[in-house]
């Protein structure tokens, strides 16, 4: 990996190029770029296959032909996954042998305690045999009090409530309302404020996804690649002019609903190839 990253970072400098230039052309961010530039493979454990399309981004911008390195990081991330599987069960090890170490320091504990228990059941007995004497005077009193009453005690007259119904009234649910705002914007309008809001996406070219919420980055859901043919779904409770910003590394063939509702994307970016953020803001009723 550190070879990579000496070759990607000299062709940037050759390309007159500076970080800050990178980040505006690739939308990576500028901590990520480091890390590929150092050759800091550990940056993205969370997510290794962000770095394999971070990386050919990189080479479109600076020009720079990718399968020329596309074998030595298929190697690099094959060695780090492998580390990282090591790495595991060690760590599973570790933890079983801390579970087996508690199970014997219980199974230990246990055995005191049952030789404490075996001085107690003689009492145990005495206290079961005592509750069940008083179980029985309790089911005597409650058998001559019903059988043996004075037959002259007059008791009060039942009264049953009449039921009353209350009219269902029901309302229509009327569509929610998509207009654009302009070309990256569109305005949600005419929801119910008491149930959840569903943004779906129908994946029909591969391409990685990102989520705001008020302009800051949600893991729910997951920033990922997403393949053709999957769907992500968003539900949101909504709040009064609430921004929800998708990020799409490729915007072309791929569709946007809410509530079902298919959002007709502006013409200027609805076959974007490239990366694109869209806004949806929610304004209410």
């Amino acid at each position: 990996m550190k070879e990579i990253s000496e070759i990607l970072k000299q062709h940037r400098i050759n390309a007159n190029l500076s970080l800050e230039d990178m980040s505006e052309k690739t939308k990576i961010q500028m901590p990520y770029l480091i890390a590929i530039e150092d050759g800091d493979i550990d940056k993205f454990k969370n997510d290794i296959s962000y770095l394999k399309y971070y990386i050919r981004f990189y080479c479109r911008v600076i020009d720079y032909d990718f399968e020329l390195i596309r074998e030595k990081l298929d190697l690099s991330i094959d060695e780090f996954s492998q580390t990282m599987i090591i790495k595991k069960i060690d760590d599973d090890k570790q933890r079983q042998n801390a579970i087996n170490r508690q199970l014997n320091y219980s199974k230990e504990k246990n055995k005191v305690t049952k030789k404490v228990a075996k001085k107690g059941k003689d009492y145990s007995f005495i206290s079961l045999l005592v509750m069940v004497i008083i179980v029985v005077i309790c089911i005597m009193f409650f058998v001559f009090n019903v059988f043996f009453k004075s037959d002259n005690e007059i008791k009060p007259p039942v009264i049953v409530p009449t039921p009353t119904t209350t009219p269902v009234v029901e309302v229509e649910d009327l569509p929610i309302s998509i207009v654009e705002n302009d070309a990256t914007t569109y305005i949600v309008n005419d929801y119910n404020v008491k149930e959840n809001i569903s943004i779906k996406v129908n994946f029909n070219n591969d391409t990685w996804i990102r989520v705001y919420y008020d302009d800051v980055v949600t893991n729910n859901p997951v920033s990922k690649v997403y393949n053709s043919g999957e769907v992500m779904e968003i539900l949101i409770t909504p709040v009064n002019d609430m921004k929800i910003t998708i990020h799409f590394g490729i915007v072309k063939g791929n569709e946007i609903y809410i509530n079902d509702e298919l959002v007709v994307l502006n013409e200027q970016i609805k076959d974007l190839a490239s990366g694109q953020k869209i806004d949806f803001v929610l304004k209410g009723e």
